[in-house]
């Protein structure tokens, strides 16, 4: 009972409000932590280290996306997935070897060398991606749409922003699939998964 009137006065108080946009994850980190939050979405701030990590579910974000939009281009799969390795190495080696310097100077060798190794494990992760999923699904599925901004208007001036990774139709079935890409280092369970 107490903690209803608090949110229909915030409610109501965002009606008044300049026009507000949220995203999923800007709303998980306020709940994780709101100092990060802050940081984050409110002054901007990014990190000037490197978490290995992180950066590897990056990397293969981008392999991804890449080698969905030039199968979109109707361009073979396996070269599609050939220019996606190729966009790893020259995306983000300079970079991570210019990090992996910094580390070994301020004695973090441990650190230098899983950045050194992540372009490497990137490109088997990949591998293994294509040759498990990606060659099935050049085959199974039209692509619509790579990096699909989604909007919702949640009220008159709150607006939530996304992004949808792939959007396909099933050429067997006809079905829309809407997919966001994970990594994990652990699979989550069918029914996490949907």
């Amino acid at each position: 009972k107490k903690v209803v009137p608090c949110v229909l006065r915030f409610v109501r108080s965002a009606e008044s409000l300049p026009d507000l946009t949220v995203s999923l994850s800007a709303v998980q980190a306020f709940r994780k932590c709101q100092q990060q939050y802050f940081y984050r979405y409110v002054e901007r701030l990014k990190r000037k280290d490197k978490a290995p990590a992180p950066e590897l579910g990056i990397i293969l974000h981008d392999y991804l996306a890449c080698y969905y939009k030039w199968l979109q281009a109707d361009v073979p799969a396996i070269e599609a997935h050939q220019t996606g390795l190729l966009k790893i190495s020259a995306d983000y080696m300079p970079e991570i070897k210019r990090f992996a310097r910094v580390a070994k100077r301020v004695g973090q060798h441990d650190l230098a060398s899983e950045l050194l190794e992540i372009p490497g494990k990137a490109s088997r992760i990949a591998e293994r991606y294509y040759l498990a999923r990606g060659q099935f699904d050049a085959e199974r599925y039209k692509i619509l749409y790579v990096e699909q901004e989604l909007r919702w208007q949640i009220r008159k001036s709150l607006r939530s922003d996304g992004r949808l990774d792939l959007v396909t139709r099933d050429n067997e079935t006809g079905r829309i699939h809407l997919w966001d890409h994970k990594s994990t280092g652990n699979v989550p369970d069918e029914g996490y998964r949907m």
